[in-house]
């Protein structure tokens, strides 16, 4: 819950580094054999499924922060 100013700041920082690890993630993916087998690929109809486009600039950047501010 966002009682001040400090909640909303703590949020936005940890919001910021899920973006950073994103970003880093895009130009350097995971190894497949660091990957656990158990993982489940997304239904196809499931909204992070969906393509994004990369038209650079903020604009994915600025979705990250729209669906972690949607409460997912």
């Amino acid at each position: 819950m966002i009682k001040d100013k400090r909640d909303l700041d703590a949020i936005l920082r940890q919001a910021m580094c899920a973006c950073i690890l994103h970003n880093l993630l895009i130009d350097h993916p995971v190894p497949p054999d660091w990957l656990d087998e158990t993982l489940q690929e997304l239904e196809p109809d499931d909204e992070l499924n969906h393509p994004i486009e990369q038209s650079g600039g903020d604009s994915r950047c600025n979705q990250v922060f729209a669906y972690i501010l949607e409460g997912h």
